[in-house]
């Protein structure tokens, strides 16, 4: 099947963010509004970051909700929501936020503060992630990949690609990302698959020279 990754965020319960497109191009957007705010006992300064005005493509909104992050379908989008200036804005965001909710952690009761900044900068990171010899975004080439039926049928070409390892791997370095055990699954099997791989390839080289 296509997108194997993709598969495992549905089968894993999580929505594609990529399903639910904002309309708006505009930049700037804000992790919660003064209206959702009313009746919080969180301080005021950290109401005050909470709101304040992140420098991004609005689209980049949509990684407040966790969920696995897939291609954008959309190479000019994706350069809106990738410009250094969002990720220099929402490490600043999330810089601040931890300064000020350190008195009062919780939005709610068992959902910290930091939740909506760490999981926007997990699902930027996950879009914007790109192979570093090409330069492409990660996302587009994996959703490039041929039809197959399961992760034992998929060229070592494909799995064992920068892209499809690194995806994986920064998924799991976040517990705000949507890795599960299914992409835990996923993640063993390209290991075994590249300890393999990449052996034969020094094997290879070494007939070669």
């Amino acid at each position: 099947m296509k997108n194997l990754l993709l598969l495992s965020s549905l089968l894993g319960g999580f929505t594609p963010l990529t399903t639910a497109l904002l309309e708006s191009r505009a930049t700037g957007f804000q992790l919660v509004t003064s209206k959702q705010l009313e009746g919080s006992t969180l301080n005021s300064n950290c109401q005050q970051v909470l709101q304040q005005t992140i420098q991004c493509d609005e689209y980049v909104a949509n990684f407040r909700e966790r969920g696995y992050c897939g291609s954008l379908d959309d190479s000019a989008l994706t350069d809106s929501v990738c410009q250094a200036t969002c990720e220099r804005s929402l490490l600043n965001a999330r810089r601040r936020l931890a300064a000020v909710s350190s008195s009062t952690p919780d939005l709610m009761p068992g959902y910290p503060v930091a939740t909506l900044i760490e999981t926007t900068v997990a699902g930027w990171n996950e879009t914007c992630l790109k192979d570093k010899d090409t330069g492409k975004y990660c996302n587009d080439i994996i959703d490039a990949f041929e039809d197959y039926e399961s992760l034992e049928a998929m060229p070592n070409a494909q799995l064992c690609s920068y892209c499809y390892g690194a995806k994986l791997r920064m998924m799991q370095q976040s517990p705000y990302s949507a890795y599960d055990e299914l992409f835990a699954q996923t993640l063993e099997t390209v290991n075994k698959r590249e300890i393999i791989y990449y052996h034969q390839v020094q094997i290879t080289n070494a007939d070669i020279s």
